[in-house]
């Protein structure tokens, strides 16, 4: 399989369906981390000051020297956000596991 066909095979995969001897294991572990991400993502928890992936190459070096070095000055996240990020979450463990199904 090649990265560049994983649209088309994801997609060919939701419309026949897993295959008979798909192990219903890999189908377990995908409802329990779904189920590990929801955990997770409910906990009230602090921010820490980390610098993470999505925060490199941002235009303003203050906003990250800030965003590490102070995070507790930081707005809370507004639920419908939280909403948004944990949405986010589920999405990349079902494409996952849709690419692991699909053969990539």
């Amino acid at each position: 399989m090649k990265i560049d066909t994983i649209v088309e095979d994801i997609y060919d995969l939701v419309d026949k369906g897993l295959p008979p001897d798909f192990p219903a294991e890999k189908v377990e572990a995908l409802g329990l981390s779904i189920a590990r991400v929801i955990a997770d993502r409910m906990k009230r928890e602090e921010r820490k000051g980390t610098l993470r992936m999505s925060n490199i190459g941002s235009p303003c070096d203050r906003k990250l020297y800030y965003s590490v070095n102070t995070p507790e000055k930081a707005e809370p996240l507004e639920p419908h956000v939280r909403i948004k990020f944990l949405f986010g979450d589920i999405l990349e463990e079902l494409l996952l596991f849709f690419a692991d199904a699909s053969g990539h």
